[in-house]
């Protein structure tokens, strides 16, 4: 299934997991918490887009922000993991953790 879950009434089935791929950076904190908020599962998977830190990708940052503004696609939020873990344990998530391109809740003993 397939559904804009920033909305409360567009899930109401359980699910085991919930993958949020190339979506959480264009939510504003409020779209994040509400995503939060509404997850029906006990678990997700979301892919984070890095933050630039060295000069060649910081020059990749403001192209792909010139980029995005020319097609007219919403800003784009850089949210780290303390950033995740203050809002999704607002919302009773915890043991969240971060691989290369992604944060999760799942039990590190059972990824690979």
């Amino acid at each position: 299934m397939v559904a804009d879950i920033r909305d409360k009434l567009a899930l109401t089935t359980k699910a085991d997991i919930i993958t949020a791929l190339g979506v959480i950076e264009y939510f504003t904190p409020d779209d994040l918490n509400n995503f939060f908020a509404n997850l029906p599962s006990d678990y997700f998977l979301c892919h984070v887009a890095e933050s630039p830190t060295a000069l060649k990708a910081k020059l990749r940052y403001f192209r792909r922000l010139g980029y995005l503004k020319f097609k007219g696609c919403p800003p784009v939020y850089f949210y780290d993991l303390e950033q995740i873990k203050v809002i999704a344990s607002q919302h009773g998530y915890t043991d969240i953790w971060q691989t290369e391109h992604f944060v999760t809740n799942l039990p590190q003993n059972q990824v690979q």
